[in-house]
């Protein structure tokens, strides 16, 4: 889950690499205006690749700084998972909401 400046969380940000030549990537919010892009290009990568995903990134959080960092491959975890989404904005900038309602059916329901 990323957060915008307005508060928003985006937790769907697969389709920014939907149809490009990536063969892993991992999106790091470093400060709620900045963002940072790993990518472990495929073959057909190129310059315009790169300024797809900080547009489509973009279209998702709003006005934000993005780097794109070509690698050869993405960090993995200690467990050795690759997290494709990691926030690192915390304290009192990052939003707090309170939890969503919680429907559950009654026994007259049913």
């Amino acid at each position: 889950m990323l957060l915008t400046r307005d508060g928003r969380r985006v937790f769907w940000l697969n389709p920014t690499f939907y149809g490009l030549p990536v063969r892993e990537a991992q999106i790091r919010q470093e400060m709620l205006e900045r963002i940072r892009v790993l990518v472990a290009p495929g073959p057909a990568y190129s310059l315009d690749t790169g300024r797809t995903i900080v547009r489509r990134i973009q279209e998702r959080l709003g006005d934000v700084a993005v780097e794109v960092e070509c690698v050869a491959a993405v960090p993995r975890t200690p467990a050795g998972k690759l997290r494709a989404v990691v926030c690192e904005v915390s304290g009192p900038i990052r939003p707090e909401r309170a939890a969503p309602p919680v429907f559950s059916r009654g026994a007259r329901d049913l």
